[in-house]
């Protein structure tokens, strides 16, 4: 053989070598990447686990939103209906006031007129007849200017 062959020898050698190491890293590779692989695979069938357990709670969550919107929906419902109440109430608590009010006042005005026209009328009527009064519904006879009383 002549060296030409032997180079060639030895470099198809060196270059088998170097495709070994290659194919020996690539294979290394190649474990790990499966590895990786199932490892997902395995998180992968945990999450799918847990997400058919959240689906109910999920399913009550949005059951308790829907009630919750119902009551909030009542609850205005009802604030209005106790705002409209409300102003009825005060508007016939007026009109009440004002219906009670205005007859008692003037009844009340009316028997003070007639108290003091009647004191006036009894005083009028007294002091034409001997000075007599009325003091606290008693009759009363005037004083003299000596301190005695009139009419003894």
């Amino acid at each position: 053989m002549t060296t030409q062959a032997w180079v060639l020898v030895g470099v198809l050698m060196v270059m088998f070598i170097v495709m070994c190491v290659a194919l020996i890293r690539v294979a290394r590779r190649v474990r790990q990447l499966v590895s990786q692989v199932e490892g997902l695979a395995s998180e992968l069938v945990e999450l799918r686990t847990s997400a058919e357990s959240f689906a109910p709670l999920l399913a009550d969550t949005r059951s308790a939103l829907r009630k919750s919107q119902n009551e909030r929906l009542r609850a205005d419902d009802l604030i209005q209906t106790a705002t409209s109440l409300t102003g009825r109430v005060d508007s016939a608590t007026k009109l009440a006031l004002s219906v009670v009010t205005n007859p008692i006042v003037r009844i009340l005005s009316t028997f003070s007129g007639l108290r003091r026209g009647i004191n006036q009328f009894v005083k009028r009527s007294g002091s034409r007849e001997g000075n007599v009064e009325l003091h606290r519904g008693k009759p009363r006879r005037e004083l003299t200017s000596r301190g005695g009383r009139r009419g003894r």
